[in-house]
């Protein structure tokens, strides 16, 4: 049985273009999937955990609520990339949520590290059961300059071609406009935090950008 999983793997890969620079193992475990992939990569010394989540798949059932994905969120302690797309070269554009918290520096982070080659626009929402409030959007967005100055010193970001914004509104909903806007492939979110882009372990936010957005998601815990 293992070893004709594992020829059906090879096979798999030999369709894709490996560069010669990164090194593919292969290795069949028998047992509980949502238990044996965190706790191997774990061993293993992964930086993180991709996951097929095409959107095709789900098209009857479009949400993550139990799915192997979802219990490998919650277990995980490193990044998880949600792959909904057919890979078609290196991210161009990541949107990255952020709550002006400490939570958030990490997923900015691996933003970095994962999308190299994209532009980042960093998106805050705040106030959404607010009245609009020039004022108010002007100092949240001094904030999130503020946040992302130290932010791209830690994450080693470069200092220009990256965006921001700091929008009234429920996250989702400010998320969902900015990927489309962006034409985003990639999105990024943190999780752990109690309000805002970072509720809870998978929270509502988290989620519901997963469940409603056709780009790849990328879920990063707080260290």
């Amino acid at each position: 049985m293992m070893a004709t999983s594992e020829k059906s793997v090879q096979e798999q890969l030999a369709k894709f273009q490996v560069p010669d620079n990164i090194k593919v193992t292969i290795d069949i475990v028998a047992g509980r999937p949502e238990l044996d992939i965190v706790e191997h990569a774990a061993r293993s010394g992964a930086d993180c955990i991709l996951l097929g989540f095409l959107d095709r798949i789900l098209e009857e059932n479009r949400v993550i609520e139990g799915t192997l994905a979802e219990t490998v969120i919650r277990s995980s302690e490193m990044p998880v990339l949600l792959v909904k797309n057919d890979p078609g070269g290196p991210y161009r554009t990541a949107v990255v949520g952020v709550d002006l918290t400490a939570l958030s520096t990490p997923a900015v982070r691996a933003a970095a590290l994962i999308a190299p080659e994209a532009k980042l626009r960093f998106v805050h929402s705040y106030g959404e059961e607010e009245a609009p409030d020039e004022k108010l959007e002007a100092a949240k967005t001094e904030e999130l300059k503020a946040f992302l100055r130290e932010a791209a010193v830690e994450a080693c970001l470069p200092a220009t071609g990256n965006s921001f914004a700091a929008k009234q509104g429920h996250p989702l909903d400010v998320l969902k406009k900015e990927l489309e806007a962006a034409r985003a492939d990639l999105v990024v979110l943190g999780t752990h935090g109690r309000t805002g882009w970072a509720r809870t372990i998978m929270g509502s936010v988290t989620t519901d950008v997963i469940d409603e957005c056709r780009c790849d998601v990328l879920v990063v815990c707080p260290e």
